[in-house]
């Protein structure tokens, strides 16, 4: 018996960086790294290789994402063209926009998987990925960038070690290039979750990433 499902990385569905022998029957995976997706092929059952602990945390993540997107989308189900607003409301709720939301956009607004995938990729706004817990969103428009904005983001990779648009490893920092703050006179800006920071320079990274990680750590993040 096998099952063939498509699934974005990073979404609620099994490690997708698992590769497991064909023998014993559980799975195996065929990444495709340019699409950003990865075809999964399960053998028995989608979940087999999960501990029953982990099938009965997925299973609640997932009925929970679903209960709640079918409540957004109550009022855009009656409106004209809502996906992309329904999809807004769906990020702000979420931080990104989970493939469990999707399926509910798909069914409830009559709107093929394909579409809704599409209208994601083509807006940078959207994230298919949960971000980070602290969102370094730096500035890259005129004033910002003429100020050495470019330098910022670059310093900020290489503190984290990730690109812009790329969770850390350890689910802490996300980076997210943003075109104004409308804080031209304190360019270049960067603003973490909130708090800005004004004329900053490479040398800044290192410290304000001190400074969050600090944060986290009495936060108990």
């Amino acid at each position: 018996e096998i099952c063939y499902r498509a699934c974005p990385i990073g979404g609620s569905n099994p490690p997708l960086s698992a590769k497991l022998d064909k023998s014993s029957e559980k799975a195996t995976f065929l990444l495709n790294k340019s699409l950003d997706f990865c075809i999964g092929i399960w053998y028995k059952h989608p979940y087999h290789f999960l501990t029953k602990k982990g099938e009965k945390a997925m299973a609640e993540d997932k009925a929970k994402i679903q209960d709640d997107t079918r409540k957004m989308l109550v009022k855009w189900k009656t409106k004209r063209g809502a996906l992309i607003m329904a999809l807004h409301e769906i990020q702000g709720a979420f931080g990104y926009v989970p493939w469990d939301a999707m399926e509910v956009v798909s069914e409830e607004l009559k709107i093929p998987m394909a579409q809704i995938y599409s209208v994601l990729t083509f807006y940078n706004h959207f994230k298919l990925k949960a971000p980070g817990k602290v969102v370094i969103s730096i500035c890259d428009g005129t004033a910002c960038h003429i100020k050495g904005g470019q330098s910022v983001i670059e310093a900020f990779e290489k503190e984290l070690g990730v690109k812009a648009g790329v969770t850390t490893d350890d689910g802490l920092f996300y980076i997210q290039i943003v075109r104004c703050l409308g804080c031209c006179g304190l360019a270049p800006v960067v603003v973490v979750n909130g708090k800005t920071y004004g004329r900053v320079t490479p040398l800044d990274a290192p410290k304000i990433v001190a400074e969050w990680r600090e944060t986290m750590a009495k936060e108990g993040a």
